[in-house]
């Protein structure tokens, strides 16, 4: 900071050092004050426009009001005009009046001859007397107050302006903060439902339970023993109890009202219910394959959907979507009483339905493609626990048929070597029952005869054997008030309310199906049946032909 010169005197380079910091101060605190002025009103008139006209959101709060002070500050220390050791010097010579001593010495540094050393000790000498702080002191101008007044009227303002919203804006930023947090949380759960799947391999063939139940049932066929007819039964019971817990378990946790039979043709067209028939018979089988291309279907529409910017293109792929998973969901609600996977794709729905919306519709179609890979384990996972149904079935069938060779003396663990599975066994039971039962002294009887398979059929009655029968009637006496008989008959009802009735229900069901044609429910090939058959119902109810004139 110091000329050449005057860095010969200590006393007054350290002065001018020492101006020349509180100099800077000044013009740091000038250069924030004008900062802050420009702040302060840019801030007054986004809260203006946040809190009267709801154009930008509301994001004041008392705290928010440290950064126009604080932003103030850092401009003012950025922008701020540096100070000069001749102008330090021109202000010291200023106020000690010492007519250009101290500048003439910054300035005569490089300067010959005798002159310059009379300066410099000049300047020395006038600089042990000089006080920095009272050359430029620190005080409170007016300049604080006025920034006191206006964070005061900022914060008034944060604190009692009313929030108006004449455009609607800020309702509309409400609701999509809101789908926005419905979104993450969905997304969560998804990863959450992912991760736990992921750990129950439901892409197994039967699920890691099953199996161990199954193989602990043919390492006990394996150790029957013709002579241990009474250890065979208490092992055969033992493994039979716990097959058929583990059933009960799968079947009334998983598939307890799996396949009830509905109407489904009311719910889909004829392709439609086709497609729903064959995916129900697949499921039936334990084969999840034709649900899961279904999905991948929708998922290659979703990839689509990100990448076009045509509007009428989104409409179309949207339309389609939301037919399929309504589809879908329709069937898994009447077909597959899995609640996860029926919840996996309602969530695909309803993040489908956010990226209508367009606001986040990069972050909705990111988190439909997760719901549907969700969809496709929960599917497995519902497949599984068919095959382990039918597995546990096949086991409890091949246990009861064990039993019975074990009652013939007949059970024999090593007969079936070469068995792989329990289907293997029941088939080899089979085999061994049949010839059992055709061996010597067990010939295949009549029924109601002797020992043997029966072939069924009604017993034989005998009108001559005498019996304890006696014909005799109730004495039951009637008593008054008492419905004895009904009799319905077929026949036109008196005239009265029930055709106002009639006409009321017929006009609340027509009433529904049109507001279902708006939203898009019904298909496009359908709107003209239906109109046609609220038509034909209104001109019977006035007396015309339904068919027309």
């Amino acid at each position: 900071m110091s000329a050449p010169g005057i860095a010969a005197c200590p006393t007054a380079s350290r002065v001018i050092r020492t101006l020349a910091q509180r100099q800077r101060c000044v013009a740091v605190a000038r250069a924030a004050y004008v900062f802050f002025l420009a702040l302060a009103g840019a801030y007054a008139a986004a809260l203006l426009a946040s809190r009267l006209l709801g154009v930008i959101p509301d994001y004041f709060d008392p705290a928010t009001l440290l950064a126009v002070p604080g932003g103030a500050l850092v401009l003012g220390i950025v922008f701020h005009r540096r100070p000069t050791t001749h102008g330090v010097a021109r202000l010291l010579d200023e106020r000690t009046r010492a007519n250009d001593l101290f500048l003439t010495a910054t300035l005569v540094g490089t300067a010959a001859g005798d002159f310059t050393s009379i300066v410099l000790d000049q300047a020395e000498e006038r600089a042990a007397k000089v006080s920095p702080a009272r050359v430029l002191p620190f005080g409170w101008s007016p300049r604080m107050f006025h920034a006191a007044g206006a964070l005061a009227a900022l914060l008034a303002g944060i604190l009692w302006l009313p929030r108006l919203d004449p455009f609607g804006r800020e309702k509309g930023r409400q609701q999509a903060a809101q789908q926005r947090r419905l979104l993450a949380e969905s997304q969560k759960a998804t990863k959450l439902r992912l991760a736990l799947l992921k750990k129950s391999n439901p892409n197994a063939k039967i699920s890691d339970e099953t199996k161990r139940a199954i193989d602990d049932l043919k390492k006990t066929f394996n150790t029957m023993k013709p002579t241990d007819k009474r250890g065979n039964f208490k092992r055969l019971t033992e493994v039979q109890k716990d097959l058929g817990t583990l059933w009960r378990h799968r079947s009334e946790k998983q598939l307890e009202k799996a396949f009830s039979r509905s109407s489904e043709s009311q719910r889909f067209g004829s392709g439609k219910g086709q497609k729903a028939e064959r995916w129900k018979r697949r499921l039936k089988r334990g084969d999840a394959s034709e649900i899961k291309k279904e999905i991948q279907d929708i998922q290659k529409k979703a990839a689509q959907l990100q990448k076009t910017a045509d509007p009428a293109e989104r409409r179309k792929l949207e339309r389609q979507m939301q037919s399929q998973l309504s589809d879908l969901a329709d069937f898994l609600a009447d077909n597959a009483s899995s609640k996860s996977l029926q919840d996996s794709v309602q969530r695909a729905l309803e993040q489908l339905s956010m990226c209508k919306k367009g606001k986040l519709s990069k972050e909705a179609i990111q988190a439909l493609q997760q719901s549907l890979d969700l969809a496709k384990l929960e599917s497995d996972a519902v497949a599984q626990a068919i095959r382990d149904l039918q597995s546990l079935e096949g086991g409890l069938r091949t246990a009861q048929l064990a039993k019975q060779l074990n009652e013939l003396k007949a059970l024999d663990g090593k007969g079936c070597g070469g068995c792989k599975d329990v289907g293997d066994y029941e088939d080899f039971y089979r085999k061994l029952m049949g010839g059992a039962c055709e061996g010597e002294g067990k010939k295949i009887g009549q029924g109601m005869g002797k020992k043997g398979t029966g072939k069924g059929g009604e017993a034989p009655e005998k009108p001559e054997e005498q019996t304890d029968f006696k014909s005799e009637r109730s004495r039951s006496a009637y008593t008054s008030g008492k419905i004895l008989l009904q009799w319905k008959t077929h026949g036109l009802s008196e005239a009265g309310t029930i055709r106002e009735n009639y006409q009321r229900q017929v006009e609340t069901v027509k009433e529904g199906v049109g507001e279902a044609i708006l939203q898009e429910q019904v298909p496009p090939g359908y709107h003209d049946a239906i109109k046609k058959y609220f038509d034909s119902l209104k001109e019977a109810q006035d007396g015309k032909p339904a068919g027309g004139e």
